[in-house]
């Protein structure tokens, strides 16, 4: 997929780039969402798709950092560069070329290291590309508050195996005040308070 240019470039502009993989779980016909660690640290707790943000290979950086990339986090394709080089980026994103193109990595992180809600391999998820869309927003992430953004999403449909589907099911059973995870129904997605805006991508 080639990116085409549909913007006013400005050689002393920058923009912030934000690449994620979400992943659309279900169980028992209902979605699965996780709490959104960002939104606890700016006060405005919210559940979003698990998944998050794809990473670059290290062969990449070097045509990164000649775009002028600047890095927020480790190999997280969460960067800031000039705007004049944004069309070089994303003809670079689209390619699916030394980057990440998973979302099971953050999967796995989120629901048996960070959360420690199942204990689970990464044998327990199967995965297919379901497809990529984008959005320009302003960014509520700490530290990048304010920031204009385009976000790329990748959305993958992702298999648990049913051991892992029964954790988190005895989780949820155990209905705790703040939850980690929650299932919602598919026509309650765009109402639900709890839910960042995000979530809907995932249907």
């Amino acid at each position: 997929m080639k990116y085409i240019r549909t913007y006013n470039e400005s050689a002393n502009e920058t923009i912030r780039v934000s690449c994620a993989g979400l992943a659309r779980v279900k169980i028992d016909g209902a979605y699965l969402f996780i709490i959104n660690k960002n939104s606890v640290k700016v006060g405005r707790p919210k559940y979003g798709p698990l998944g998050g943000a794809l990473e670059f290979n290290e062969e990449s950086r070097s045509f990164l950092e000649d775009i002028g990339a600047d890095f927020e986090k480790g190999m997280d394709l969460r960067i800031t560069i000039p705007q004049s080089n944004l069309d070089k980026y994303l003809n670079w994103f689209y390619t699916r070329k030394g980057r990440e193109i998973t979302s099971t990595r953050e999967i796995y992180e989120e629901l048996a290291l960070e959360e420690n809600i199942v204990d689970m391999t990464m044998r327990d998820m199967s995965e297919v590309f379901i497809r990529s869309l984008s959005r320009d927003r302003i960014s509520n992430r700490a530290g990048r508050e304010g920031a204009n953004t385009k976000s790329y999403f990748e959305i993958y449909e992702v298999e648990l195996s049913d051991y892992v589907k029964d954790q988190i099911l005895e989780y949820i059973a155990l209905d705790e005040e703040n939850p980690k995870v929650i299932l919602v129904d598919a026509e309650n997605i765009e109402s639900d308070p709890r839910l960042a805006e995000h979530c809907k991508h995932v249907i």
